[in-house]
């Protein structure tokens, strides 16, 4: 800024003892003093002292600039009364207190007719109106205490803050928080939410534990009524043995359908049916199935060859099988062509696990020998109980003695005839 007027030196100087003033010399004077009147500048009796803005209603009405140097070009602020939101647009006044910058940008605003507070904006209808990023810095607390405090202290407020190993925000006055309540979408990864809320990038964590209040807690009573829940839940049973729940309770007609468009399975993750079961599977109760059953069954069967041993083990019928439960029994069928020729004969043909009888009790068939060569297809079936889980050899032997006396003569088989034994695990 240039200041023409003569500083306080020149103008004592046209006043020394034996000099004479000139008309010139006593307007520098008269100019070098602050007029009430013509400067704005007024301190009445009893008033505080008083500044007149500078320029007319479509000004910014500057009241004061405040230089770092009178040499500087422009002013380091200046504080007017009409501000601007964009300094070269007259439209965009605002009559208000400001602090501006040197280009005219106001940086602290208050509105003179809401009394609104503007940062960096002269524009914004409520009582603090920031343009820019706003950083709080406040000692480290915990959820108790607030940088950053909404609402009175003995009602429901809201409180923002940072500790030393995490930020916070937390709703007091033992009132709920509520994020987005009149609608849209919330985001934690994502600044795309599809749903009220997506996470992307990190795990759902619920707590764990066997209570409304750990792991996910559906609404209750979502067709009316009282007392229906749904639940999933991840707790311990004992130790380190833990459960994984999908529950609903109250009523007999509250369910839990998985409707998925492919398959499910348990124990393996390429099912190749609505629902396929790689291990065991237990039904404690009846099992009703509405359309066709396909039950595993252990199955050897062969065309021949015909064998005439009469004391000792038929090596060509054998079969291997997988039991899954100790608990369980053994249906066991074997059909096959057998005789015994002529009168006074007879042999037993009997089912054997592992080389002995079953456990149970024998299974086996007696067959009295008839005039003549006679061959009769002939089937026997039992329950083998009280064997043990897991890999066992069932195979066929034949005794010519079941009847003492009688001779013998048997024969398995026949002209390589279909021989067949099969083995399934049922509850009985």
């Amino acid at each position: 800024m240039e200041i023409k007027k003569p500083d306080r030196a020149t103008l004592k100087s046209y006043f020394v003892k034996n000099a004479m003033p000139t008309a010139s010399n006593f307007a520098d004077l008269i100019e070098g003093l602050i007029n009430q009147r013509d400067d704005g500048l007024a301190k009445p009796a009893g008033e505080p002292l008083s500044l007149q803005a500078e320029g007319d209603d479509t000004s910014q009405k500057k009241a004061i600039n405040f230089y770092r140097s009178f040499a500087d070009a422009k002013p380091a602020w200046a504080l007017s009364l009409n501000p601007r939101a964009d300094p070269a647009k007259p439209d965009t006044a605002r009559p208000g207190w400001s602090i501006a910058d040197a280009d005219g940008a106001s940086r602290l605003f208050i509105d003179q007719s809401t009394g609104n507070v503007g940062i960096g904006t002269v524009t914004g209808g409520y009582k603090l109106n920031v343009q820019g990023a706003v950083q709080v810095v406040h000692q480290n607390q915990d959820a108790n205490y607030g940088a950053l405090f909404l609402g009175p202290g003995d009602k429901s407020n809201l409180r923002l803050g940072y500790h030393a190993d995490y930020s916070w925000i937390q709703s007091h006055g033992a009132k709920p928080l509520a994020i987005n309540p009149l609608g849209n979408n919330v985001g934690i990864g994502t600044d795309k939410p599809r749903a009220a809320l997506e996470v992307k990038g990190g795990a759902i964590m619920p707590s764990a534990g066997n209570a409304a209040t750990a792991g996910i807690q559906f609404p209750p009573d979502p067709g009316g009524g009282s007392g229906d829940a749904a639940w999933i839940r991840y707790y311990p049973r004992q130790g380190e043995s833990c459960t994984l729940e999908l529950g609903t309770s109250n009523d007999a007609d509250d369910h839990i359908a998985l409707m998925p468009s492919g398959n499910v399975g348990i124990g393996t993750t390429d099912p190749k049916a609505k629902l396929d079961v790689n291990g065991k599977l237990q039904v404690q109760g009846d099992l009703r199935v509405q359309g066709h059953l396909i039950r595993k069954v252990y199955v050897a069967t062969g065309l021949g060859p015909g064998d005439a041993t009469s004391n000792g083990q038929i090596v060509t019928r054998v079969l291997t099988f997988t039991k899954l439960y100790d608990d369980s029994a053994i249906r066991i069928l074997y059909c096959d062509n057998l005789r015994v020729a002529g009168g006074n004969s007879s042999a037993r043909w009997e089912i054997r696990i592992d080389g002995k009888s079953a456990p149970g009790g024998a299974i086996y068939q007696d067959k009295y020998g008839e005039p003549g060569n006679h061959h009769d297809p002939t089937t026997i079936m039992g329950y083998a109980t009280g064997v043990k889980a897991g890999s066992h050899t069932i195979g066929i032997w034949v005794n010519g003695t079941a009847y003492p006396g009688h001779r013998l003569d048997p024969y398995t088989g026949w002209l390589n005839s279909r021989w067949t034994l099969e083995a399934q695990e049922v509850w009985i």
